[in-house]
């Protein structure tokens, strides 16, 4: 399975427009699944702004999908000023280990 991360950033002045429009967002999913959520959406208020961090898991066979659709459904945020992201991807450990040719613990 893929982990992915998505990490965002905005100036707390614009915290109440991205806490509206995410609502907004959340009344009408997108028609592509994100995978399915291990870490809902983590806040953390900094001396920068608002950081926020989420964990999505998808199968192998919908990674790209997967990808697509949550690059969409971030682009509607990333109109707000200020408002920023990124998407990581990532693989569990017991994954990893085949790339140095270890089986990995079960």
């Amino acid at each position: 399975m893929v982990m992915i991360v998505t990490d965002t950033w905005y100036p707390a002045k614009v915290a109440q427009l991205v806490g509206q429009k995410y609502l907004e967002m959340m009344q009408k999913p997108p028609d592509k699944p994100l995978g399915e959520t291990v870490l809902p959406p983590i806040f953390q208020q900094t001396k920068e702004g608002i950081h926020t961090i989420s964990v999505r898991e998808c199968r192998d066979d919908r990674i790209k999908d997967s990808l697509m659709a949550l690059a969409k459904w971030m682009l509607a945020l990333a109109e707000i000023e200020g408002y920023h992201y990124s998407m990581d991807t990532y693989i569990d450990v017991t994954e990893a280990h085949s790339v140095i040719g270890m089986k990995g613990p079960q």
